[in-house]
Formats: structure tokens, sequence, C-alpha cells
């Protein structure tokens, strides 16, 4: 499976491109190994995903690491970000023995247009009035009311 797009798993959604797992619209922390692991399993929805397959990829298949334990401590961090009852899981199955398997959904996401520049702004400002005694501000006026209804393409 390709992760083209977000895909829910319980009750958060995970998105690749983003490298970021979401819950009631909330970012949920994980650290880079659960995240690795969960990003694994997903793209493998459905399958299972041996801990052998676990070892080769996050750790480059190193026998000289404690990987078992590194493990089972991701699928647990992953079962509580993702919301999993862990007594109960339904989308993070343990296949005793062998390893794990994670159901996904792929989300829908609508190819949206391009987004166009807005319209430029045009200001219209009418003829300021010289309320001062002096007539030498009388041209100020007139080059500020030029000025500012000139066309803008956007507002300063």
């Amino acid at each position: 499976m390709n992760l083209r797009g977000p895909v829910r798993i319980a009750e958060a959604v995970l998105d690749v491109e983003r490298y970021e797992l979401l819950r009631d619209g909330e970012r949920v922390p994980l650290e880079r190994l659960p995240m690795e692991l969960l990003i694994l399993m997903a793209s493998r929805s459905g399958q299972l995903v041996t801990r052998a397959d676990i070892v080769k990829t996050l750790w480059g298949g190193s026998p000289f690491r404690d990987t078992d334990t590194s493990i089972n401590t991701a699928i647990r961090k992953i079962r509580v970000a993702v919301g999993e009852d862990p007594e109960h899981p339904r989308n993070l199955l343990t296949v005793k023995g062998k390893g794990y398997r994670l159901e996904v959904v792929q989300i829908a996401v609508p190819d949206l247009p391009p987004i166009a520049p807005p319209p430029p702004v045009r200001v219209l400002v009418l003829p300021f009035r010289d309320r001062s005694e002096s007539a030498d501000l009388q041209g100020l006026c007139d080059a500020l009311a030029d000025e500012t209804s000139a066309d803008r393409k956007s507002v300063v």
C-alpha cells in the first residue's frame, strides 16, 4: 500500500507526508521509533509484519541490540497514541510468535484546484479637505488623494 494521504487507525489519523499523528484534531507526540514502526505497518495495511521485518527495517538487521524489548515498547506506545485498548486491541493485532498486523483505512483526499491569488485591491479615497489656514497644504492634500487612490496589488 502506498500511503499517499492520511490513513485512519483506530481513533487517530496518520499523515505520513507531514510525519504526524492526530487524534481528535490534536497532534499526538510520538517518538521516532514508534512513528517509524507505525508507518511501516500502515504501509502494509492488513499484512503481517514480522519481528524480523521490523528489525531489518528499523535497525538494519543489527543483531547487537535488544530489539525485542524495543519493539514491545514501541507497540505499546503506538497503541496508546492511536487510542487502542491494549487489553482488547482491534486495529493493531499481535500474531503470537510472528509479528503484528495493522488495519488502516485510507482517507480519500479530494484533488483541490490550485488556489488563485486574490484580486487586486482597489481603494478610493475622497479628496482631502484642507481645513488649515495655510495654502501650502493644498498641494499635499491633492498628492495624498492621488497616491492613495491608485491601484494597488495589496493593502499595506
